[in-house]
């Protein structure tokens, strides 16, 4: 979806698509995959699966909670957090994961469909949902941290890394 931004006004039409793309870029969920010793961890389908890079031999997977309504199931890309993995569905529970087994090791629910990636730092969990709520959870655990914005860091956004400006 192309959005209109103000300060583009004056551009042409490809120079604000381009424009529209670097934003859309800088919010990227998706099914990124989390990397963490030597395996890959992904929302694929509507199941979370950790796979070895090396033969792409599944090594577990954990099915996703169903939306309320609905026979579909969503979650956004993992976050890493000590030594667990965090994700956040759209179902609006928050799962901390077991990165060898696959285990669900606590899980938080919220009244809300969680849409952001979980943001995680000195033992709280971050997410945003589509009622445009930030929710806070304090965890009690400072080891759950080092995941401090969307995405990990900012060298996932195309601008960082160097796309021209326009």
């Amino acid at each position: 979806m192309l959005q209109t931004y103000p300060e583009l006004s004056g551009k042409s039409h490809f120079e604000q698509l381009l424009a529209s793309y670097h934003v859309y870029c800088m919010h990227h969920q998706g099914s990124q995959a989390l990397h963490y010793k030597g395996f890959n961890y992904q929302v694929l389908g509507e199941n979370l699966v950790c796979s070895d890079p090396r033969n792409g031999k599944l090594m577990w997977k954990l099915p996703l909670p169903q939306v309320a309504g609905s026979k579909k199931a969503l979650a956004t890309m993992p976050s890493l957090a000590g030594d667990e993995l965090v994700l956040t569905t759209l179902a609006g529970e928050v799962w901390r994961v077991h990165p060898i087994n696959g285990k669900i090791l606590d899980r938080y629910a919220t009244a809300s469909k969680l849409w952001s990636q979980a943001v995680v730092a000195n033992g709280n969990i971050y997410t945003g949902s589509n009622g445009k709520n930030l929710h806070c959870i304090q965890t009690g655990n400072p080891a759950l941290d080092g995941w401090g914005q969307w995405s990990m860091n900012g060298t996932h956004n195309p601008v960082v890394m160097g796309l021209p400006d326009i």
